[in-house]
This record gives C-alpha cells, sequence and structure tokens, in this order.
C-alpha cells in the first residue's frame, strides 16, 4: 500500500484472500459466493438484482458507516449503494473503481445490469440505460434517501448517479482489452487494470 494504513471492506469469502495481502479486513455483507450458488440465473434478472440489493442497504450503511470513521480518502466499486453517501457524511474524497466499462452510463453498450440487451445496436442501448434508471429510483430512492436522512444528508434524485457521485471515477481496468466509452457519462479518470503479479501461464486458449 505504499506506506498507507488500508482497511479494505468486502464479502465474508474475500476475508482470507485480503488478509494474505496483508490488508485489514471487514466483512460486508452476505458471502457473495454463496448466494450466488443460491439464487443462481436470478441475479441476471434486474429486478430481482435491484430487490436483493435494497435488503441489504441498510446493513450496508451501518457496516460501512462504522469502517470510514477516521479515513482520509474513501473508495468504493460493485454495486454499492452506501460507500459515496457514508464519504459524504464524512467529508472526506471519494472515489470509485469500475472494473469494466459497461458500468459507465454510455451509449457505446447496454448496461450490464441487464445481460439480455447486450447485442444491441448502438443507437438502442439509450434505451435500456432508461430502464436502469427508472427502475433504480423506483424500488431504491425512497430506501436510499431514508439512510441518508439517518446520516444528516439531503435527499438525491437519482439513484444511479448517486453511486458513482465520486470526485473521480478510476478505470480500473486494461483499455486495450476493453476500451472506455468516449461518452462515459462521468468524470473518469484513465489508471490501467488493478491486478497483483501472477506469475501463472495463461490458458492456451487466451494465449492464443
Amino acid at each position: 500500500a505504499r506506506g498507507h494504513r488500508v482497511s479494505m471492506q468486502a464479502a465474508p469469502n474475500f476475508r482470507g484472500w485480503v488478509e494474505e495481502n496483508g490488508l485489514a479486513f471487514h466483512a460486508f455483507g452476505p458471502d457473495v459466493e454463496a448466494l450466488s450458488r443460491e439464487v443462481g440465473e436470478k441475479l441476471r434478472d434486474p429486478i430481482f438484482f435491484a430487490r436483493l440489493g435494497l435488503t441489504l442497504l441498510t446493513r450496508m450503511f451501518e457496516e460501512t458507516t462504522a469502517v470510514a470513521r477516521g479515513a482520509d480518502v474513501m473508495i468504493g466499486a460493485g454495486a454499492n449503494g452506501s460507500s459515496a453517501s457514508v464519504a459524504e457524511s464524512l467529508g472526506v474524497p471519494y472515489f470509485y473503481a469500475a472494473y469494466c466499462p459497461q458500468l459507465l452510463p454510455s451509449n457505446a453498450h447496454a448496461p450490464m445490469t441487464m445481460p439480455i440487451f447486450q447485442d444491441l445496436p448502438r443507437a438502442a442501448n439509450v434505451f435500456p440505460w432508461r430502464l436502469t434508471f427508472l427502475l433504480g429510483n423506483l424500488f431504491g430512492l425512497g430506501p436510499l434517501n431514508r439512510e441518508r436522512a439517518k446520516l444528516g444528508l439531503a435527499p438525491v434524485k437519482d439513484l444511479y448517479r448517486s453511486i458513482f457521485a465520486a470526485d473521480s471515477v478510476l478505470l480500473a481496468f486494461d483499455e486495450v482489452l476493453a476500451p472506455a466509452p468516449a461518452d462515459p457519462g462521468v468524470d473518469v479518470t484513465h489508471g490501467g487494470p488493478w491486478f497483483l503479479e501472477d506469475g501463472a501461464p495463461l490458458p492456451a486458449d487466451v494465449d492464443r
């Protein structure tokens, strides 16, 4: 961590890996591997996915607030509905790490939360994004703003964009393999992929 004291908050099934790499670990939410095995293909349903996230929202706020006190900076990633608001309440800088371009609202692709729309022509991608925003606000805006009110924060008007309410979105992926869109819809910082050195050879089909 180059002289910084880093704490990582993640699903409990990542504890061993995080601690093996010398970082402090705090559990966050459910075991995602067990959850994936339990619900299976239901995770591909955007309405089910949204409802699942809402059932965890209060827990996310409570756990993140407890861990983040005293932090100088916060970085969130994934389907994280709490970190931006918690950082705002604590008055610390917040960044969001995007591990793939499909997280960025862009006409270049459909949202990754809607896999059934991944093969649309570019001109049609605006429609699944609008549907994503609509469903997010329909199911999640009220619960999100109730949690924000507990922290003394003003309500927001857009659930999806509140997740990206960061000083900048860090593009943490290889833009040779997955180019960033020209219209990301948010302020971005190009930083390259985040990975640990691994000396294992690539699988034959990848190496080709």
